[in-house]
């Protein structure tokens, strides 16, 4: 059995301070910390938290390259810290491939991290498939388990990979948001926000079909945008034409938690495909937590299992039917149901999913 004071090494491929999904593993490590847990991460960019030791990789930014250079830069670090006995390593699927010598070698036992398969395309995504589907391999003949982020992901793992392996959920979470306030009545003025990649891929460009849509049932409104992505033009352009419409780019974490608490709807646009109905999207977590309605496409990636009053997604045109529900809604529905989303949100944050991931790893290790 682990003892709760365990040293804990965490490599990760996250770029800390510019990839959006970085968010989970900076929650999620500072909670393990508090938990009274060891970490050393390896990793791209700049972690926040001083309480984690962090060492920085250096990597080639040309893309394709960028895994197989990080991976390289990091076999320089590794036998040095072994040195300091960790408990236990966490590996992300893209370097478990290319490190796999000194996971074979190493006698810490070791878990693979899978956020979420492949998602680039052409030539780019055989090549991270490739490296996707042996990482698993590798791990499936040499680790104590993995950890993925919903059911369905599990599913396709090993439908995938036909591996043998112990694999637990690990989902994305929140912390409880501070800046929650009363917020305005939406009657009057309508807040809907958008925070996440501007991608193609995640269906965003429906969401200028929502603001006409609302234009056209005369329903006063704020929409606040944040992110970036291969859309960025097509977004400067859009919310140029509208006064009430803001698209702020690449945001400060911090900024976008005061955005959220703001708020009263939180648009998940990621449409009914394998990728995102896999998913455990951490805007969701954090729309939660800041007493947010969801609207988009009802899927299982853009919801959880106990979904509340405070779900608008439809299985229809979500850009139509969000407008009918919002109109059957009166002032009193919208307060209670922004609490039920806070309610639900406390399952999620990120204290609880830490002590359940502890206790994962020690059950996992002592099988």
């Amino acid at each position: 059995m682990l003892r709760r004071d365990m040293r804990l090494l965490w490599i990760s491929a996250r770029v800390f301070g510019k990839d959006m999904a970085g968010t989970m593993e900076t929650g999620l490590l500072s909670a393990l910390n508090e938990n009274g847990v060891d970490i050393t991460l390896i990793s791209p960019g700049e972690f926040s938290d001083s309480a984690v030791s962090q060492i920085e990789v250096k990597m080639l930014s040309f893309p394709g390259l960028k895994t197989l250079s990080g991976a390289r830069y990091i076999k320089s670090f590794l036998k040095n810290e072994l040195q300091s006995h960790p408990d236990v390593i966490m590996i992300d699927w893209r370097y478990v491939y290319s490190l796999r010598n000194f996971l074979n070698s190493s006698l810490v036992p070791w878990f693979i991290v899978d956020r979420g398969p492949p998602a680039n395309r052409g030539f780019l995504k055989k090549l991270q498939k490739w490296f996707w589907k042996k990482g698993w391999i590798v791990a499936g003949n040499n680790s104590c388990g993995g950890f993925v982020v919903s059911e369905m992901h599990k599913s396709f793992v090993k439908n995938l990979t036909n591996v043998n392996l112990n694999i637990k959920i690990l989902p994305a979470g929140a912390n409880k948001n501070n800046y929650s306030l009363t917020k305005s009545d939406p009657k009057e003025l309508l807040k809907l926000v958008y925070v996440g990649t501007i991608d193609s891929r995640r269906g965003v460009k429906k969401i200028f079909k929502l603001c006409s849509n609302l234009e056209k049932n005369l329903i006063k409104y704020n929409l606040i945008i944040c992110g970036e992505g291969d859309l960025n033009k097509d977004f400067n352009y859009l919310s140029s034409l509208r006064d009430n419409v803001i698209f702020y780019g690449q945001t400060p974490h911090n900024e976008v938690i005061k955005l959220l608490s703001q708020s009263h709807i939180g648009i998940m646009p990621m449409p009914d495909m394998p990728i995102w109905r896999i998913a455990s999207p951490l805007k969701l977590m954090e729309y939660l937590s800041a007493g947010l309605l969801i609207a988009g496409p009802k899927h299982s990636g853009n919801q959880i299992r106990e979904s509340g009053p405070w779900n608008l997604l439809s299985d229809e045109d979500w850009t139509e039917d969000t407008i009918y529900k919002i109109n059957k809604l009166s002032s009193e529905d919208w307060i209670r149901f922004s609490e039920s989303a806070i309610n639900e949100s406390k399952k999620y944050l990120w204290p609880n999913i830490a002590k359940k991931f502890i206790q994962d790893i020690e059950n996992l290790i002592d099988l």
